[in-house]
């Protein structure tokens, strides 16, 4: 009896040192390829993304808050968890920018448009022409976590971006892509 306890020992370690990965390793690779096809689908989305909100007094402009182009980034957790033992934690940049400058506001500053009359009009004004006088600067990094319970992804609320945007990103995740929201393994 004592024999064969070392002699599956010693396969073990065998398998472990002349192969390279424990027999365990295929399903943690299972898991993490999974992962980095959400990662994938969230690389072709984000560009999607941009929430506008408008400010103003007197006169108006949109602001616009968006991803940050190819600052997506992720990793997968062991947890202590029995329900959710790994959990993929996703974030990338947000920008802000504004359409003050735009070639189509209504108002005129030292001889160069700048802003506009309504709030309507600013949100009417929103296409990249429209910002690219405007120096985008990144404000807030966003976190999505996504848990695996019972084969599936199952992406938690809690995108946290910071003070400027809430839960924009998350708005805009549920609304327009809920094939995101659960996720089988394959």
């Amino acid at each position: 009896m004592i024999k064969l306890r070392v002699l599956i020992i010693l396969l073990f370690f065998l398998q472990i040192f002349i192969i390279g990965t424990p027999l365990f390793a295929s399903e943690d690779n299972k898991i993490v390829t999974s992962a980095e096809k959400i990662v994938e689908k969230w690389a072709a989305i984000l560009p999607e993304f941009a929430s506008y909100s408008v400010v103003g007094g007197k006169y108006y402009q949109a602001n616009r808050l968006r991803y940050e182009p190819d600052t997506l980034s992720y990793d997968v957790k062991k947890t202590d968890s029995l329900v959710s033992p790994y959990k993929l934690i996703l974030s990338g940049g947000v920008l802000f920018d504004y359409n003050r400058y735009s070639p189509n506001a209504t108002n005129v500053w030292k001889g160069s448009p700048c802003q506009f009359n309504t709030k309507e009009e600013a949100l009417l004004h929103t296409k990249p022409i429209d910002f690219a006088n405007a120096e985008p600067r990144r404000v807030a990094q966003f976190t999505a976590v996504y848990a695996l319970q019972k084969g599936k992804w199952v992406f938690n609320s809690g995108i946290e971006i910071g003070e400027k945007g809430g839960n924009e990103i998350e708005k805009f995740i549920r609304a327009n892509h809920k094939e995101l929201l659960e996720i089988p393994v394959e």
